[in-house]
């Protein structure tokens, strides 16, 4: 029974996470409700590569704890190596779940800054769905992304990001995973206050939206809020910056499948 409920709570959680594949989400981008795909660059490793910072070799570490269900608490390890010509290279690798089912991804990615207001980049991911249980069969796909970013003004940004455009399948014989695109703006205020706001379309499933917002509480410190449509919840985090070291901290409602805390920390080399 135990093995069957986690089955159901471990499928709702991908269907609702990127149709069946994990994805990478840090704590900043988690407390401000999943909306910063257009947020402005800083020193930290983004959902979105193509706003990438060119000055550092970051490398973090994310690791959130589902408090319902801790199985389902996933664990990415990320890092940004910056390139000549404004260009910059990642690799990722991320894991959720226990003996009985688990999802686990390694990536690699390339973003390109083109003229002097447009960043491009994709990525590639070889995913794998795991499940030790002889009523299904395990998985595996290479998915690409496609990431963009503009900023027309100096206050106001925009990202998008294409997740399976040519719908590739889990396997021969199942049916195509659907296409996610994922795109928002950002609005900068003040210089204490930005603004995000993201519209997901997943084929097959309703719009899901978000809104986040960023305060810079001091130089240093910044407090977060967000919320998002499907499934609602709402989140807060806060984010402090050191010398060589940031770390950020979320914290967000889930109806279904119980709260979650999220910490990232990332190093600058």
């Amino acid at each position: 029974m135990s093995s069957r409920i986690f089955l159901f709570s471990f499928y709702f959680l991908s269907i609702q996470q990127a149709f069946g594949q994990l994805n990478y989400s840090s704590s900043r981008n988690m407390s401000m409700g999943d909306a910063s795909v257009a947020s402005f660059p800083e020193s930290a490793i983004p959902e979105n590569i193509a706003l990438f910072n060119t000055d550092h070799i970051l490398i973090n570490t994310t690791v959130s704890n589902r408090y319902l269900i801790k199985e389902l608490s996933p664990v990415f390890i990320y890092s940004t190596i910056p390139l000549k010509k404004q260009s910059v290279f990642t690799a990722g690798i991320g894991r959720v779940g226990g003996q009985q089912f688990s999802e686990q991804f390694g990536e690699l990615g390339f973003a390109k800054l083109l003229g002097k207001k447009i960043t491009a980049g994709i990525k590639i991911q070889y995913h794998q769905w795991h499940v030790n249980d002889t009523y299904y069969y395990n998985s595996n796909a290479i998915i690409p992304e496609i990431c963009i970013y503009a900023n027309p003004l100096r206050n106001i940004s925009f990202g998008a990001l294409i997740r399976n455009p040519v719908r590739f399948r889990m396997n021969a014989i199942d049916k195509p995973l659907p296409v996610t695109i994922h795109s928002g703006l950002a609005i900068r205020v003040s210089e204490k206050i930005s603004l995000a706001c993201s519209v997901i379309q997943q084929s097959d499933l309703p719009l899901s939206f978000q809104t986040g917002l960023e305060y810079a509480l001091f130089t240093k410190i910044f407090i977060r809020f967000g919320c998002r449509s499907l499934p609602l919840s709402q989140s807060f985090g806060f984010g402090v910056k050191l010398t060589n070291w940031k770390l950020d901290v979320a914290y967000r409602t889930e109806p279904v499948l119980g709260n979650s805390s999220s910490i990232t920390l990332t190093y600058l080399l």
